[in-house]
């Protein structure tokens, strides 16, 4: 059993304790949650940090199978120049072993950085071995995408061969790349499946400006790309509509949705998603929308809906690390919004949308969140500072 101490601890589910004390069993368990200025009684052989004590933190949106790409791709392409520059050689044709080898490591380290959980999307099975072996839990999102009809039925198959692969060793459900990225034939196939099979469902949502201009009158950067690729687009008959009005009839209606990135989207998504649909959950990983599209989302439009917001990492060919701690820094840099909200996104909501809140995501008797130690902190003001980091106490 140990006795750890900080300047400040935060629950997450309740109001930070200055000094607090959490008491943790040998296997992670929490044991309790002191505030000291409480006790009736003195506490001894207690570990003292200087820093805050927070759960582990909850990776809602990764892939973990494009960790290979670290370094390879420029910044301020925009989001249709980086899935070109991505798909060229030599990058399509790095050896197994190079790719196995990022994979286990990136793993590694998003543990060793205070990831607890990981929502992953997966195209392949390239992360089967490492989902077998690691400390992290992992659900994996099988993404299927075809914006051609024609290959509706092939895509669809092979969604499903590798979402049967991760069965058996991963918790796994199937789902779809993007509202622009699917045919409404295979969009209306996965959402069959999702119906009875699938927990979770994901897709990236207004990543960028050009998602607004294909579904408002199919010109800009997507059909232009969809046309270098041999894609045909010609099913597609814009709405002139933004996306999610467009589509959300399509949506399943019972797994929990997540709606990725939502680096443009506005209170009309929001409003509609609230007037219209059950269990939306939207993800924000700003650092990758730095990365790609020099933008980021209105943070504070979505603090209104704080119980519903994740945090996501997005992958090393989007980002520079899989850190949530500095996704953290860079919403906090860019908002006003307090460090208590902040853990509760990175925390809390993603092992409630995970359906993992039993065992994760906050200080709460009996779960085992992980215990994470961050340093270098603003203590007056609760804030996190430049050089703030993370140590993995349990």
């Amino acid at each position: 059993m140990r006795k750890i101490q900080s300047e400040c601890l935060f629950p997450v589910v309740s109001d930070p304790i200055p000094e607090g004390v959490l008491i943790v069993e040998t296997d992670g368990r929490i044991l309790e949650v002191l505030n000291p200025l409480l006790l009736d009684y003195s506490l001894t052989d207690i570990e003292k940090h200087k820093g805050f004590l927070c759960p582990g933190f909850i990776n809602t949106h990764c892939h973990l199978e494009l960790s290979y790409l670290k370094g390879t791709t420029s910044r301020g392409l925009g989001l249709d120049n980086f899935i070109m520059e991505i798909k060229k050689e030599p990058i399509t044709n790095t050896p197994d072993d190079v790719v196995q080898n990022a994979i286990f490591e990136a793993d590694k380290d998003m543990f060793e950085k205070g990831i607890q959980a990981v929502c992953d999307i997966s195209n392949t099975t390239l992360t089967l071995a490492v989902k077998s072996n690691t400390k992290i839990f992992y659900h994996t999102l099988v993404e299927v995408y075809a914006s051609d009809p024609v290959f509706a039925d092939s895509a669809y198959d092979k969604g499903i061969k590798v979402y049967e692969d991760f069965k058996s060793t991963n918790d796994v459900s199937l789902t779809v790349h993007s509202f622009y990225a699917v045919s409404e034939e295979l969009f209306r196939k996965v959402t069959a499946f999702a119906k009875h099979e699938g927990e979770l469902f994901s897709l990236h949502h207004l990543e960028s400006k050009e998602e607004l201009l294909y579904f408002k009158n199919k010109t800009g950067k997507i059909i232009e790309r969809l046309g270098l690729m041999g894609v045909d687009a010609s099913a597609f008959s814009p709405s002139g509509l933004r996306p999610l009005v467009t589509m959300s009839n399509l949506l399943p209606e019972k797994p929990k949705k997540l709606l990725v990135h939502n680096t443009f989207a506005n209170n009309e998504d929001i409003k509609h998603a609230k007037e219209n649909l059950n269990n939306v959950w939207w993800c924000l990983c700003p650092n990758s929308n730095l990365y790609i599209e020099n933008n980021l989302p209105d943070f504070n439009l979505f603090e209104k809906y704080s119980n519903h917001i994740c945090i996501g990492t997005d992958s090393l060919a989007s980002n520079t690390a899989l850190s949530i701690l500095k996704e953290l820094k860079t919403i906090q840099q860019n908002t006003e919004i307090p460090i208590n909200t902040l853990f509760k996104w990175a925390c809390l909501n993603g092992a409630e949308y995970m359906g993992k809140e039993r065992k994760l995501g906050s200080f709460t008797k009996d779960k085992k969140p992980g215990v994470l130690l961050i340093e270098n902190i603003d203590k007056p003001r609760l804030q996190l500072t430049k050089e703030s980091r993370v140590k993995r106490l349990v």
